[in-house]
């Protein structure tokens, strides 16, 4: 019957789609094979010649990879285990570089909340160390400072005594801060865009710099006036280097300025007859007003720094 013709005829229609999905399934399957063999065989042979190579030297290859934490999550992830299974040979050693709590969201970003990423990392990392950072202990001792020094040297500076002040400062700053060298770096950015500045020792310059980089909330407040950010700058200037019996002099002179700006007072007081003097030698204007006082100083540090 008509009926009968009309099944056989989709039967049929049918049974050619499915045969033409298995021949291209077929097809596509063959090619991943094909394309994954020949991936096998160029990565066993970079295995083959890296191992070669290695055993070759004297001394173990030692790879470096830095900032691993500031690369995509999916992608520092991958690479972490790609490093554990196709590198891991004699004579071979990777060194990472990261923020190990910044990996760890990273793979908890890429596999959920709930993986422990310590014991995930652990997998990969046959030994871990932690980067100390030294203390600031003195006008010309610490990373920070030398650190600084370097960098302003190679921005083509000559190292004179005011520019020796502004590493100290800053070194000092770095401690209160707790700066990383890359911090230290954008500061030393800003020092060299603002070192011609006339009528203001360069020192003075320092605290306003490395807060503009660390904190830059705090930095638009205090350019505001608030006081809610006077009294943060405040905390954070207060002094940490208790075990030296002298405070350091940007120390003095921001914590005083800092204190009088919070309590809406003037300078004449005796307990901010430091910054009062520092601010009459170097004729600044607005002495008697601190909040003003640092908005004119900080303001001239306030160039964006990427």
């Amino acid at each position: 019957t008509g009926t009968t013709d009309f099944s056989e005829k989709v039967d049929g229609q049918i049974e050619n789609v499915g045969d033409a999905i298995a021949a291209g399934a077929e097809k596509l399957l063959s090619k991943q094979i094909e394309d994954y063999e020949k991936s096998k065989v160029a990565v066993d042979g970079f295995r083959k010649t890296l191992a070669d190579i290695a055993a070759a030297q004297d001394k173990p290859i030692v790879i470096f990879v830095d900032e691993l934490d500031r690369c995509r999550p999916e992608f520092a992830v991958k690479l972490i285990e790609r490093i554990k299974h196709f590198f891991e040979m004699p004579k071979v050693i990777f060194v990472l570089l990261m923020n190990r709590d910044q990996l760890g969201k990273a793979i908890q970003g890429v596999y959920g909340s709930d993986v422990d990423a310590d014991r995930y990392i652990s997998k990969f990392l046959h030994l871990v160390v932690g980067l100390p950072k030294r203390k600031y202990t003195g006008y010309s001792d610490g990373d920070a400072y030398t650190f600084a020094l370097r960098t302003v040297e190679r921005y083509g500076f000559s190292i004179d005594r005011q520019t020796k002040d502004w590493c100290e400062c800053l070194a000092i700053c770095s401690l209160q801060l707790d700066l990383s060298l890359r911090e230290v770096e954008r500061c030393v950015a800003l020092f060299a865009l603002n070192s011609h500045i006339d009528r203001l020792p360069l020192w003075m310059l320092a605290w306003p710099m490395a807060l503009k980089i660390s904190r830059p909330s705090v930095f638009s407040g205090v350019l505001a006036g608030d006081k809610g950010s006077h009294q943060v700058a405040c905390e954070l200037i207060s002094d940490k280097t208790a075990e030296n019996s002298k405070k350091t002099y940007p120390v003095r002179f921001y914590e005083q300025m800092h204190s009088a700006a919070v309590a809406n007072a003037g300078l004449s007081d005796a307990s901010y007859a430091f910054a009062l003097e520092q601010l009459r030698d170097w004729s600044l204007k607005n002495h008697n007003y601190p909040r003003i006082a640092l908005a004119d100083i900080f303001l001239k540090v306030d160039i964006e720094i990427k």
